[in-house]
């Protein structure tokens, strides 16, 4: 067998990008928002939780510029064994349904965020790079999911979101901050004018 090793450090970065969410959606939410599941591959992760109903935009707006200031600031990412009982007094978060010995490991990122984890980090919060939030979505009854992307993925993201909103602009003749409503007012008349199209077909 042989490691991996570019894609063993990418899941290594959306791994750690799961840890920083979940204390910023804590953060913003409150301690009810347990992690309930997620999925750490190449670039991307998901990270489910519990909560009462849909997250608003612009808490996720929030949770995303707070994640990437802890990337920006770079704090070390360690990763330590230490009594349980230890941990917890340290304020480490445990996972959902886990059991756990008297000993544990705890992945700290700096002073922002500890949790019990078993799991393959990035030694700075700096070599994340980036994080884009793609959006929120429900997966059952009191349970949300956060899509996002990491480092290279997500700059490549935005890279193409700006592409499309210059194209955008350039055929319908508007400024950027304008471009919501400059759609939104085609579609509207569109709208009117099918309406008008059935009632003189009828």
């Amino acid at each position: 067998a042989e490691i991996d090793i570019d894609r063993r450090r990418a899941i290594s970065r959306s791994h750690t990008a799961t840890h920083l969410v979940h204390r910023a959606i804590r953060g913003a939410l409150g301690e009810s928002a347990a992690q309930a599941g997620s999925e750490n591959s190449p670039g991307r992760f998901r990270f489910d939780f519990t909560a009462a109903g849909a997250v608003p935009p612009s808490v996720l707006r929030d949770v995303e510029d707070e994640v990437n200031q802890v990337l920006i600031d770079d704090l070390a990412v360690r990763a330590f064994v230490t009594p349980i009982d230890e941990a917890r007094s340290m304020g480490a978060i445990a996972l959902f349904g886990e059991k756990y010995g008297d000993e544990v490991r705890v992945v700290e990122v700096g002073d922002y965020s500890r949790e019990l984890c078993g799991g393959t980090h990035v030694a700075h919060s700096g070599q994340l790079g980036l994080i884009k939030i793609l959006g929120e979505s429900s997966i059952g009854s009191g349970v949300r999911r956060v899509e996002a992307l990491v480092g290279t993925d997500a700059f490549r993201y935005l890279a193409r979101e700006s592409v499309l909103v210059s194209q955008l602009t350039e055929q319908l003749k508007t400024r950027r901050e304008d471009l919501p409503d400059r759609v939104a007012g085609l579609v509207s008349r569109l709208r009117d004018a099918e309406r008008e199209d059935r009632k003189s077909v009828v």
